[in-house]
């Protein structure tokens, strides 16, 4: 481990239903704002659960590039963060064409409001826009965003449900760990969209109540939408330029336990393996964990499980 370069992020964007960019979310976090409201985008008389984790209607502003305000409602969420990334870094397009500048993106379900235009034109017997349709796919982001931006390295699209941004970040360490990279812009995005809601209430772990993970009498989850994006780079470059950071990413690991599709394995035996290769990946000892990030869906078999891989692994 000791001869793998370091790897810091030197820039971060958001836009969460806590507001546009990050100092707006971090101070909803700290000030405990609860942000699931109604939602309105499409009628949900017919849905049990009417609620979620709305970003805030806003018409955003795009000077990198003013069509993206005709995108679907997930690619601008994630194009604005993108910005407040990229700015924050201190980077410049011209930076971003480099041929060490990689690209990294997830989603859970993409362009769902794109997707869902299409499926309603093929049940009408309409003529099914072509481009709508590219624009439509999961693979679309990649490419698009890496010409919006200039990048010219390696690109990929990660799709893995709950985990999707947090395995952005896992392979985007890995592409500057090898050197494959020694920038990426790592990103996630989801929207709620009709198509997106229905799909999530057949899994029928959502909760009409307020969301209490750990709680004895949680009753289920909430989902919510937005974006986040973070840049990151090899301590070497980050410092060549002058960039300053304050988190570093130490390490991490990425399983499937290939046992349900949203259920997880009752001992929670392949989340402690997790754990534990990950804070051997970044050196480290569980007395050395200040904070768990938890998954904390507050229902009833995920939160059990956690909870005993959190103790095990920590204590």
């Amino acid at each position: 481990m000791t001869d793998r370069p370091r790897v810091v992020i030197t820039g971060m964007g958001a836009v969460t239903p806590m507001g546009t960019g990050v100092d707006t979310f971090w101070d909803g976090l700290i000030s405990a704002r609860d942000a699931i409201t109604p939602i309105t985008r499409f009628d949900t008389t017919d849905y049990r659960v009417k609620a979620g984790g709305v970003v805030p209607d806003e018409t955003f502003d795009f000077p990198e590039d003013p069509t993206l305000a005709e995108y679907d409602r997930g690619i601008q969420f994630c194009a604005r963060a993108m910005r407040e990334a990229v700015e924050s870094a201190g980077l410049t397009r011209d930076d971003l064409a480099a041929a060490n500048v990689a690209m990294v993106l997830a989603t859970n379900f993409g362009q769902a409001e794109s997707y869902q235009e299409i499926c309603q034109s093929a049940l009408t017997d309409a003529e099914v826009d072509v481009e709508g349709l590219r624009q439509g796919l999961l693979g679309f982001a990649p490419g698009f965003f890496a010409d919006l931006w200039g990048i010219a390295g390696p690109r990929a699209m990660l799709s893995l449900s709950c985990a999707s941004g947090n395995a952005a970040i896992a392979y985007a360490t890995e592409l500057l760990r090898t050197g494959r990279a020694e920038v990426v812009v790592a990103g996630a995005w989801d929207l709620l969209s009709e198509f997106a809601w229905s799909g999530l209430l057949a899994l029928r772990t959502m909760t009409t109540k307020r969301i209490t993970p750990f709680d004895r009498n949680r009753s289920g989850t909430i989902f919510g939408e937005g974006a986040g994006v973070m840049i990151l780079e090899t301590d070497k470059h980050a410092a060549a330029r002058g960039a300053g950071f304050a988190v570093e990413v130490a390490g991490h690991h990425t399983n499937n336990n290939a046992f349900h599709l949203t259920a997880p394995d009752k001992d929670g035996a392949v989340i402690v393996r997790a754990m534990l290769l990950a804070l051997e990946d970044a050196g480290a000892r569980p007395d050395d964990v200040d904070h768990v990030n938890a998954h904390g869906t507050a229902t009833r078999y995920n939160d059990k499980t956690e909870t005993a891989a959190i103790k095990t692994v920590l204590g």
